[in-house]
């Protein structure tokens, strides 16, 4: 596990940032100090396993988490010269300026708060929530609107008083005022396309072979979650082909039905590089749905359902002696799976010429399954329909809000400034590409079993999120298949099965089935919870919909599965809040 809580000086020559320092001294007691000026103070706890640690940035600054390459000590070189998982803070103190930094993978969480002459920056509300002088109370506005859209959001969280510093961000503190701006933008990145093909394809090959082996040995013995899938297969190629890991051991998370049953893929994938493979079902021991970790979350997570993942995988890393959990998330968002047809506009928008352009509309005419007629008129329909608002990015409805919830979506103030730019700046498929980064946001939360073992997603690097960001969306489907460049690129690592399939399981059966067992609680938790008592969820509606038959038939899984998240999220949040008791209690 690594925290870590960075103090820095809002008024600077006042008495409330003396003053918390001295209650964090006593508070963090145990905790090594990272950073002790006047302007800024940190401090890093760092328990087993975590690989993370902090190191001197500067004459006055420090890098907390893991940065790779050559040892930089300017925080403006950081994001061209090296890449890994970090928060950086510098201090300036001639010009009495402090600077904060987050990494754009974001695999650190990064919030902050304000106080009486101090502003905070933490990982764990857990370390930080008492010195406020009461608890922070949920935020219904902007809870309104993760009702309606989840995961596209900027800074905004569900706790008053908490922002999220975002990924890439920077953070300057000078002359007793505090401003924000964005350090790496995607847009910009995608702005600076490979030349050719065979380009893009060796630069993504490299950023893996950077990237994997680089956090495989920070670890002795570690899993990984061998779905039987491209994304993890490559993932394993690398650690062995390439890394020649020693401590590599395959988990196949089986999932029952036909349909999600992976174990013939993962095992080719474990034989060809000699690796165990152990395979084990999720067992979930909660009927009642609740909570099983104590860790505070800023918003409301898939994770927070104790759907046996975390339960079983805590309880195999303890069993196999693992220090870490390596998965495959990521490929599907880098590599660009479920390429479509509107990715002959990127070409054009690229300025390409006839004969490449012919080619790249009958590929994807074969990916898409469609004509080239038909690719030539989704090109048309997109360039009619123009640039699209923001609450159109990605459209999904949630059918069970009231009337009141849905006018709570407020889309100018809560996207992702990502996700503006994406739209005001980027063609199509490549807008949609930025927009699968920020849904990876959902991965990067350390809850549930990296409690117990630190969770690594080596896909998500800037070294490989830069490549394929700077690789033109229609070649990600050449050869006219899904993901045909990562195919091609790591072809040499994967058995025939996996490279030459069209088709991907899934564990949605085992959602489904896991909740249709426990519908009537999930019936008193909705019908009789705080959406309902606030007015923001219709009742008449989710009782129709929480039928075994009609839940079982997945239509109304993932706005269900919504509203459901952030009950359990609502009152986790509100029992923290009624125990909570603030450090000037505690220090009286």
């Amino acid at each position: 596990m690594h925290r870590y809580v960075i103090l820095v000086s809002t008024r600077p020559g006042g008495p409330g940032f003396t003053r918390t320092v001295e209650r964090l001294h006593r508070e963090l007691d145990g905790w090594a100090p990272a950073l002790d000026t006047d302007l800024a103070a940190a401090w890093v706890f760092t328990a087993a396993p975590s690989r993370l640690g902090h190191r001197r940035l500067g004459p006055t600054g420090c890098l907390i988490g893991r940065d790779f390459g050559p040892d930089i000590q300017d925080i403006d070189k950081l994001l061209d010269r090296s890449w890994g998982a970090y928060v950086a803070v510098s201090v300036d103190p001639p010009r009495r300026a402090v600077r904060v930094l987050r990494d754009p993978t974001g695999r650190m969480e990064c919030w902050r708060l304000s106080l009486d002459g101090a502003d905070v920056v933490f990982s764990h509300y857990d370390d930080v929530h008492r010195l406020q002088a009461r608890p922070s109370e949920i935020d219904w506005t902007y809870l309104t609107h993760h009702l309606n859209q989840g995961w596209m959001h900027g800074e905004a969280t569900c706790v008053q008083g908490i922002t999220e510093v975002l990924h890439g961000e920077e953070l300057i503190y000078a002359d007793g005022q505090m401003s924000r701006g964005l350090r790496w933008r995607p847009h910009e990145i995608a702005a600076r396309p490979y030349e050719t093909l065979a380009a893009a394809q060796t630069a993504i090959r490299s950023a893996a072979e950077t990237a994997v082996p680089a956090w495989a040995r920070l670890y002795g013995r570690f899993t990984l979650d061998l779905s039987g899938g491209l994304d993890s297969a490559i993932v394993l190629g690398l650690l062995r082909g390439q890394g020649s890991h020693e401590g590599v051991i395959a988990l196949n998370r089986v999932t029952p039905g036909e349909a999600g049953d992976e174990r013939a893929y993962a095992r080719d994938a474990a034989a060809l590089h000699g690796v165990d493979l152990v395979e084990q079902e999720p067992v979930s021991r909660d009927v009642n749905l609740t909570t099983p970790f104590p860790r505070k979350l800023m918003r409301p997570r898939n994770r927070i359902l104790p759907l046996g993942y975390d339960e079983t995988g805590i309880e195999t890393a303890r069993r196999l002696g693992a220090e870490a959990y390596f998965t495959g998330t990521g490929g599907d968002h880098l590599f660009y799976d479920n390429l479509q047809a509107h990715a002959a506009c990127d070409y054009l928008h690229n300025g390409g010429g006839l004969r490449e352009g012919v080619e790249a509309t009958v590929s994807l005419a074969q990916l898409s399954r469609d004509t080239v007629w038909g690719v030539c008129g989704e090109v048309a329909k997109h360039y009619l329909r123009g640039r699209p608002p923001l609450d159109q990015l990605w459209p999904r409805e949630n059918r069970f809000l009231t009337a009141t919830a849905r006018a709570g979506a407020d889309y100018e103030r809560y996207t992702h400034p990502w996700a503006v730019d994406a739209a005001q700046h980027a063609p199509p498929a490549k807008r949609n590409q930025i927009l699968f980064l920020l849904e990876l946001q959902r991965h990067y939360y350390r809850y549930g079993r990296a409690e117990a073992a630190e969770e690594v997603h080596p896909l998500i690097s800037q070294p490989l999120i830069e490549a394929c960001l700077r690789t033109p969306a229609h070649w990600f489907g050449v050869g006219g298949v899904q993901r045909g460049l990562a195919r091609r690129a790591f072809a040499d690592l994967l058995p025939a099965s996996i490279r030459n399939r069209r088709s991907k399981g899934g564990n949605g059966i085992y959602f489904i089935e896991f909740l249709t067992k426990r519908l009537p609680r999930i019936r008193e938790l909705l019908l009789e919870g705080r959406l309902a008592e606030k007015g923001l969820l219709d009742r008449a509606g989710v009782e129709t919909a929480l039928t075994p038959l009609r839940f079982a038939a997945g239509e109304d899984f993932m706005s269900i599965n919504t509203c459901l998240t952030t009950e359990l999220w609502i009152r986790q949040t509100e029992a923290d809040r009624a125990e909570a008791r603030p450090l000037a209690v505690l220090s009286a």
